[in-house]
């Protein structure tokens, strides 16, 4: 039972005696009374589905979950009467469900619990009465609905199948007594086993089966024993053994004995083909070299009888149509044959060993979805002289199917199949038959170039037939066939001669002899095929692998699975549906079923995205007529739980591994930064000088001892000797030098001069006569001697000197980095670009003004942290119109006010 809720988020209702239901309102006389369903059933439909109608129509018409709160938080009466009304929706949920679930044949649900009282031996076999309690989570969530509410609906709607089925004729109708007892019992399989059985047995003694719609479930899954269980030679589906060819009654016209070594198959390039198993185009093919009848099949030559056109009776004339309410009927016209024993394996061959049967036509109906291997169920036989069927499920038959290879495999007689690449593996695994001179009406077709190459298109073609196709995925181990399945399989064959004659003809108007062989030889290609045993693929690509159930079920998840070859590399639910996909495999081989009848690709697919480590779980992901998949769900949940810990263990171990590489990789980064390189070109003749110290830090550093200089200390560098050496005299703003003037020591003071003449262009108004106390009172801005400018000289370096020095300067030392690309060389060509313009600017001499002749002194200049003090102006007309400067103070002014804010502050700091 789920726990309770807490207080305020809602009450859970319990189911209440039925008699305190709502009950129903009895028949007025406006009200006519409800029709009794088993003697009056077209007037309660329709009594019921006018009551249906108005129900449904409201319930459309009810707002949504938003609108409700919306009105919910608005009115509190209607608050009140949404929660009274939800209440008695849950108390007639809760009588309904209790009702159906007392029923024999329900499945239990986890809400449910038993309310029987009493030892009485007749109510210990009857279900007990159950009793629900739901909430409104119970009807609300997806998990609670669809394992409680959703099971009682899916029971009631199958109920309501199995109904109809009775009352259109599909199924006999149950024998009352039969499930009264079945249901005391509370033996539901065994109920819905009896009435497919009555329902078989019915259309077996002669009721005919729907002739449009899908067939009944019987026909496709037939209730019955698998017959291989009573063979003599049981299947052997270990995977650990190889499948071997047997001719116990030896090789019929041979032509190599058995043994022979055949030469390796050369490929389109001339090398020998690789030996061993392949994959087929739907299943797995062993090695043609294996196959005995190999030589025999490689160079047997067409029969000069087919290499001819037919004669124009065989042409025009078809075989005479089958008697489809007795397809068994036998007649002169067209003789049949049911063959089940040995003595008439015997006949069957004398009569295909006779020299006038020169074609057979050969076809076969198989079954596998209960067995892991397949199994031949049929193999429908024609000759121009009449039609046999054989029961393959006879063990007798099955012993003795070899002696058929007489005739199999003489090279003189034509073995007509259509579309052969199953039917000859199956021979061979079942029978051990093999065929020689085969031709495959389906590569005819191709040949000819048809819009279809269907064998019911050839049928409808040449014989204006349309075989019910329906019974292809019929169960054709159903004993004794019914009479449509009996027809369609014996018209099969019936006509495949008729169509071979035709086909013929059109083959030598189209293209003479050589399209015939043609067909003849790509149907050598189908008759060497040798039957191998499925192998579990750990990759996963085959048709029914565990890659190709992941792609076509796991959606967006299953993209890119093709590059994840390793199991490490997997996400959870793809590993998950690997290791059931394997489990199922080997589950299937055990008890000789197939991998779909074990687990389905869908349950599959829940249990890999649920991923349930409990049997609860487990139970709830798998359907309810799964009593074998039931009985292993203990060991389901202990696989997911290991295959879980196993990804989480690998999932940790990545995420550390990934972890370290990226720390490893940032320390890398770090260690092989791009820093750059400086290299020293080589010179013939090269001193140790030291660098020449042109900046004011450099300069204070050798003047004032008191200053640490190991900060800026940089080791010498080898230039040339050169008279240009870059030096200046001593300057306040710039430092000073030991060494002597030169062209380019001139060349930096008129470059010190413009960069002063720049900075005096911002301090542009006239000293203030008000000097700032506050800041003329501090140590560390105290004046400093002023030191006249160097004026230019008149031996000045022209651009062109200058360009030449720069240039012969950057070439003293080159800067290599370690990862030089392309956009490096970019950068240094505009640098290159704006060098020479700036040369270019400095070659026209500019107009200096006359204020700055001598050098700015900084002691004078106003505080350009403190706006200057406003002047007192007349308002009015007085006020001369167009005054900008005023304008221009103004502005200054107000600019200037955040920097004295900021300077106060400043000050502030350093006052406390």
């Amino acid at each position: 039972m789920p726990p309770s809720k807490p207080s305020g988020s809602g009450s859970r209702t319990k189911a209440v005696d039925s008699a305190a239901s709502t009950p129903e309102p009895a028949a007025t006389a406006s009200t006519p009374a409800m029709p009794d369903p088993k003697t009056e059933l077209p007037a309660y439909l329709l009594r019921l589905q006018s009551a249906l109608q108005p129900l449904t129509r409201n319930a459309a018409a009810i707002p949504t979950h938003g609108d409700l709160a919306f009105h919910r938080s608005m009115d509190r009466k209607l608050a009140k009467k949404l929660d009274a009304e939800s209440n008695r929706l849950l108390q007639s949920i809760s009588q309904l469900a209790s009702w159906i679930a007392s029923d024999s044949r329900a499945p239990n649900i986890p809400l449910a619990h038993s309310s029987a009282s009493g030892s009485s031996p007749d109510k210990a076999k009857a279900k007990a009465k159950v009793e629900l309690e739901l909430d409104m989570a119970d009807v609300t969530t997806n998990e609670s609905f669809a394992s409680n509410l959703g099971e009682l609906v899916d029971h009631l709607l199958e109920s309501a199948d199995t109904c109809l089925d009775e009352y259109t004729g599909k199924l006999a109708p149950r024998s009352l007594a039969n499930a009264a007892t079945a249901d005391a019992n509370g033996d539901a399989d065994a109920t819905s086993t009896h009435g497919r059985m009555q329902a078989m047995t019915a259309v077996q003694n002669g009721k005919a089966l729907p002739k449009t719609g899908n067939l009944p479930a019987w026909v496709l899954n037939a209730p019955i024993p698998p017959p291989q269980r009573n063979f003599t030679t049981k299947p052997d589906n270990s995977p650990d053994t190889l499948w071997q060819p047997s001719l116990k009654y030896g090789k019929p016209n041979a032509v190599v004995p058995l043994g022979h070594v055949n030469p390796p198959r050369l490929g389109a390039d001339g090398q020998p083909l690789p030996r061993g198993p392949r994959r087929g185009m739907y299943c797995a093919e062993g090695d043609p070299l294996d196959n005995p009848y190999y030589h025999e099949i490689l160079h047997a030559d067409p029969p000069t009888h087919a290499l001819s056109k037919p004669e124009p009776r065989a042409k025009d004339q078809p075989p005479p149509p089958l008697n489809e309410k007795d397809p068994a009927l036998s007649t002169d016209s067209s003789p049949f044959q049911w063959v089940s024993t040995k003595a008439q394996i015997e006949a069957l061959r004398d009569h295909l060993d006779e020299p006038r049967v020169t074609e057979i036509a050969i076809d076969l109906e198989h079954h596998s979805y209960r067995t892991y291997q397949g199994i031949v169920c049929l193999m429908q036989l024609s000759t121009r002289w009449g039609d046999w069927i054989i029961d393959t499920l006879s063990d007798d038959v099955r012993q003795h199917a070899e002696l058929l290879n007489s005739s199999f495999t003489h090279p003189d007689k034509v073995k007509v199949l259509h579309g052969a690449n199953h039917d000859v593996l199956w021979l061979q695994r079942d029978l051990g038959l093999y065929l020689v001179n085969l031709f495959d009406t389906y590569h005819a077709t191709n040949v000819l170039l048809f819009p279809s190459h269907g064998l019911g298109y050839l049928m409808a073609r040449y014989c204006n037939f349309d075989a019910d196709k329906r019974y292809q995925l019929a169960d054709w181990r159903i004993r004794p066939l019914p009479k449509e399945m009996l027809y369609y399989a014996r018209s099969d064959t019936h006509t495949l001669l008729y169509i071979y004659d035709n086909l013929r003809h059109e083959l030598m108007e189209a293209g003479g002899v050589d399209a015939i062989r043609d067909v003849f030889t790509r149907s050598k290609e189908v008759a060497m095929a040798t039957y191998a045993k499925e192998e579990w693929d750990a990759d996963g690509e085959t048709r029914e692998g565990w890659r190709s159930v992941w792609r076509k079920w796991g959606g967006e998840a299953a993209l890119g699975t093709e590059e994840r070859k390793e199991v490490r590399q997997m996400k959870r639910e793809e590993r998950l549906v690997r290791a059931l996909h394997r489990w199922r495999d080997g589950v299937a081989r055990e008890q000789d079923e197939s991998p779909r009848y074990i687990l389905g690709a869908n349950n599959l697919m829940m249990l890999a995205a649920r991923a349930p480590t409990k049997v609860e779980g487990v139970l709830a992901c798998v359907p309810p007529n799964a009593v074998q998949l039931k009985k292993r769900a203990p060991e389901l949940a202990q696989l997911i739980a290991e295959e879980v810990e196993a990804w989480q263990k690998d999932h940790d171990e990545k995420s550390e591994e990934r972890r370290m590489k990226i720390a490893a990789s940032l320390e890398k980064d770090d260690d092989e930064m791009d820093l750059g390189e400086a290299v020293a070109r080589t010179a013939p003749d090269e001193v140790d000088q030291p660098g020449a110290v042109i900046s004011a830090i450099s300069n204070a550093a050798r003047t004032q001892d008191q200053l640490n200089t190991g900060v800026w200390d940089t080791p010498s560098r080898k230039v040339r000797p050169t008279a240009d050496t870059l030096a200046a005299p001593t300057s306040k703003l710039f430092g000073s030098s030991n060494q002597p003037s030169t062209p380019a020591a001139t060349r930096i003071e008129a470059i010190k001069a413009q960069f002063v003449d720049s900075l005096g262009s911002i301090l542009s108004p006239a000293p203030s006569p008000d000097v700032d106390l506050a800041l003329a009172a501090e140590p560390s801005l105290a004046t400093r001697e002023v030191t006249p400018p160097l004026a230019p000289t008149p031996d000045a370096p022209t651009s062109a000197q200058v360009e030449e020095e720069s240039d012969s300067d950057k070439d003293e030392y080159i800067v290599v980095s370690a990862s030089s690309s392309k956009k490096d060389g970019k950068k240094d060509a505009k640098r290159k670009t704006k060098r020479k313009s700036e040369v270019a600017d400095r070659e026209q001499p500019k107009k200096r003004r006359g204020k700055f002749e001598g050098e700015f002194d900084f002691a004078t200049a106003p505080n350009a942290f403190e706006s200057p003090k406003p002047q007192h102006e007349p308002k009015g007309k007085n006020k001369p119109k167009g005054d900008k400067r005023d304008k221009k103070d103004k502005d200054e002014a107000v600019f200037r006010q955040p920097r004295d804010r900021a300077r106060r502050k400043i000050d502030a700091r350093t006052t406390m």
